[in-house]
């Protein structure tokens, strides 16, 4: 066992390296901005938005084949920049249905679930009727995580970085706007310009991160620990902690899976299961210290 842990750990460093850091990268970002719509009751925007990025994403690969490769029997994939591009459009367009949409608040949770259903099949449709189907479905199988190069791995990297140095310059107001409302109006701040201010940096995280290592990996870490340890952590001030915490030992144990040689497992559908599996030990190690 301590063998093939060892070889797992020297794969990783030896060839996937640029996909390990970025996802340990995204699960350090991704579960504290899940905290803030879990805070809101709205989880299902976490669904939503890393989908809409991958439905733009789609977009940009159907439209680069359909207008620059029609004579190509095999046509190259579009730029980092256009398919960047595509998933930034593609959250833009989808949150921009939602406040089309309007209606009663209670109901946007509802509305999100339904956009996600909506982006995801216009993605397999987007795919299928362009060049890229098998790509896709190789994709949509293994994942992306195997696959990241060192220019992906910066973007990543300098993505998240930033990200987390605005949400900690801002953590006060979007954390009080988000958990009590009404006691942020009483001390000025307001909280639905922070209600936008949390989506504006998911969708930061989405569009520039999704093309790189995919939609599936975005969405399981901002939506599984923060929706698992809600009702479990000791304190408030632990929820986001403890959410991180139960990412990155979910993405590290992903990925060790994924590089044991007897397992092969690969590692974006892995980390679904890996992620749930530590959120639920981190929610039972809560619950012990809040019995006591």
């Amino acid at each position: 066992m301590m063998q093939e842990l060892l070889e797992a750990l020297r794969l990783i460093r030896d060839h996937f390296a640029d996909g390990f850091a970025s996802l340990l990268a995204i699960a350090v970002v991704a579960p504290w901005l899940g905290v803030l719509l879990v805070l809101r009751r709205l989880p299902l925007l976490a669904l939503a938005v890393p989908q809409m990025a991958g439905c733009g994403q789609a977009a940009a690969f159907f439209a680069f084949a359909l207008l620059w490769t029609v004579d190509q029997a095999q046509p190259e994939a579009p730029g980092r920049a256009l398919q960047m591009l595509g998933a930034s459009a593609g959250v833009l367009v989808g949150l921009g249905a939602l406040l089309w949409a309007g209606g009663d608040r209670r109901y946007l949770g509802a509305q999100a679930g339904i956009l996600y259903l909506v982006a995801r099949g216009a993605q397999q449709l987007l795919y299928l009727e362009s060049p890229y189907r098998h790509a896709f479905e190789h994709a949509a199988e293994q994942g992306h995580l195997l696959t990241v190069l060192a220019p992906g791995r910066n973007q990543v990297l300098a993505t998240c970085a930033v990200l987390a140095a605005a949400a900690w310059a801002a953590h006060r107001r979007l954390w009080i706007s988000a958990f009590d409302p009404d006691q942020a109006r009483l001390i000025g701040i307001a909280p639905r310009r922070w209600f936008a201010g949390t989506l504006l940096l998911i969708g930061m995280l989405c569009g520039l991160c999704v093309p790189v290592v995919g939609a599936e990996v975005v969405l399981t870490l901002l939506l599984v620990p923060p929706t698992v340890l809600r009702a479990c952590t000791p304190s408030l001030r632990a929820f986001a902690p403890l959410s991180v915490v139960a990412g990155v030992l979910g993405s590290v144990a992903a990925f060790v899976l994924g590089c044991t040689r007897t397992l092969d497992w690969p590692p974006g559908p892995t980390l679904v299961l890996s992620v749930l599996a530590a959120s639920l030990c981190c929610g039972a190690v809560a619950r012990l210290f809040r019995t006591r």
